[in-house]
Order: structure tokens, then sequence, then C-alpha cells
């Protein structure tokens, strides 16, 4: 017989949830300068190290990788005001990411933004020119000035170079290569390999990839991965609630895409998530996650 799931209050849901999170960070070998506190990045630190490994954790997740490899995707909501809701990849339709995707193949990745920091970020799986290796990059604190096209998306460009030039050349320097970012970090993306923890990377470039900064959404290649793993049928359908809603609020990071009352699947809230970073469909996932791990207690 099927345990009925009881609702808990919501601010306990993301309580576990963000403990949940830091169970994971472990797991994953991440540093103590990674500390997470919410499912989408508003008041959570981390470094371009650790943000890297995340980011290889989500490539592994079959249901992530059919996700953030999607330029568009349309969710059709239901619930109290049905509509359809077209959501864009930051990553592959921002009106910067051809500095990036005309030179790479880009299979996936999210971007993450903190103006009050400064933080400009992305992370991004690509495939080499020429090849069939994939490369991870984590760009932090990109230099987003006047001087365009000097962004995140030239950043990650400068830094790939410089690490497909190392792995070209394994004897060279690369460490004084130019990167427009506060820190940066390039590896090979190691063979799929479910949970299995890869205890060494093949780093080829780096540049104060230990710095603790605001990773911002990037966080919710995290997030996904937890709801991935947790979430049996991705096909369940979630409500959204105002009491989650309300939970965003207090950061001011609310923009209202989301409305109390409207449904959607587990996979759609996903894709909500990952290409427009929709910090309600984030808190929703969390919250559910949170619920579904209180349940697992009793």
């Amino acid at each position: 017989m099927k345990k009925d799931v009881l609702e808990f209050p919501v601010q306990d849901c993301l309580s576990v949830f963000c403990e949940y999170m830091e169970v994971k960070a472990e797991e994953l070998g991440l540093s103590n300068n990674t500390l997470f506190r919410d499912p989408c990045g508003i008041d959570n630190v981390s470094t371009a190290r650790d943000m890297l490994r995340c980011l290889i954790r989500g490539n592994e997740c079959e249901a992530l990788r059919a996700v953030w490899g999607t330029p568009h995707y349309t969710v059709a909501l239901g619930g109290k005001q049905p509509r359809e809701w077209a959501l864009h990849s930051t990553v592959l339709e921002d009106a910067a990411s051809p500095l990036l995707t005309e030179h790479y193949e880009v299979i996936g990745g999210k971007t993450g933004q903190l103006t009050r920091y400064n933080m400009n970020n992305l992370s991004v799986i690509v495939r080499m020119p020429d090849s069939d290796v994939l490369l991870a990059c984590t760009i932090m604190g990109a230099d987003e000035g006047t001087d365009k096209p000097r962004n995140r998306y030239q950043a990650a460009r400068e830094a790939l170079d410089a690490a497909v030039a190392k792995y070209r050349n394994r004897s060279m320097d690369n460490t004084k290569a130019e990167v427009c970012a506060q820190s940066a970090i390039v590896c090979v993306v190691p063979p799929l390999a479910g949970s299995e923890y890869h205890a060494t990377l093949d780093i080829l470039y780096e540049k104060n990839a230990g710095e603790q900064l605001r990773p911002a959404s990037m966080t919710k290649m995290l997030t996904a991965a937890i709801v991935a793993e947790q979430v049996n049928d991705l096909d369940d359908v979630l409500t959204i609630r105002q009491d989650v809603l309300d939970a965003i609020q207090p950061s001011g990071f609310y923009v209202g895409d989301l409305k109390a009352g409207d449904t959607l699947t587990v996979r759609e809230a996903l894709y909500a998530m990952m290409l427009p970073s929709s910090n309600a469909a984030a808190f929703t996932l969390g919250a559910h996650v949170g619920n579904l791990l209180l349940n697992d207690c009793l």
C-alpha cells in the first residue's frame, strides 16, 4: 500500500533541503568555502572550483542533460490561470552568448548573476573543437563593465582557449592567459559514472579558483541534480503555493513568473529553473524534495 505523503511547513521543508545540499556538497568533495542557504543562490557562497564539481555532477544526470541543452521550451501551466509560458535559455539564447557558441559547441550549463555583488557567472559543458572531448568551465565575477564584449561568455571563451592549448601541449604554461573574470577553471569532463565521486580532475586552466565568491543561480545545478536523484517520477504534478512564494519575497528576488495556484510537472519546473532561471521554480522544487525527505523520516 502506498504511504500517504504528509505536507510539512514550507520553512521546515526548505531547511531540510538546504541541509541535504550540504550533505551532497560533502559527497562531491566541495570545500569549506561553499555554503548553501537556499536552493537558488540568493545568499549562497562558493568557489569556481566547487561550482565546477556541481557542473560535472549535473552532467551525470540524464534528466538534467536533456534540460540544460535546450534553447527554448514551452510549458502549459494549469490551475487557476491556464496559460502557455515560453522559456528561453540564458546560456544559449542570451544576446552575448554567440561570443562563446560561435567557437564552441555548448552542451549545456547555467548562468548566475547578482548585480549587487558584481557577480556575473557562467558554468558550461562544451565540446572541444575537432574532438569528442568534453570540457567543463566555470567563470565567476566576469567583467561586465562598459568595455563590451568583455563579459562571462568572452571570459569563458578565453579560459577554454587557454585550456585547449594546454590539452594539446601539456608542457605549455598557460597561467598568464588573459581571462576577464575574477576566477575561472576548466577541466576535462570525466566519463559518466552515475553518482561515483571523481576524486581527481584533469584541470587544464585555473585562475583564483578557490576564491570564495557568490555563485548566484549556478546553485541551481546542484538543486536540479538533487531533484533528479530524489523524485521518482518527473511527471508528478506540482502546485505553486503562496507560502513558498512568500519564502522568496523577503530577498526581493521573486519576479512573478509563477503564480499561486499554477500547476506544472517536476520536469517542467526543472526547465523553468534551468532555462530562464526561475527562483519560484527553484523554491518550489526545493520545498517539494524537502517534504519528501521529511516523509522518508517517518
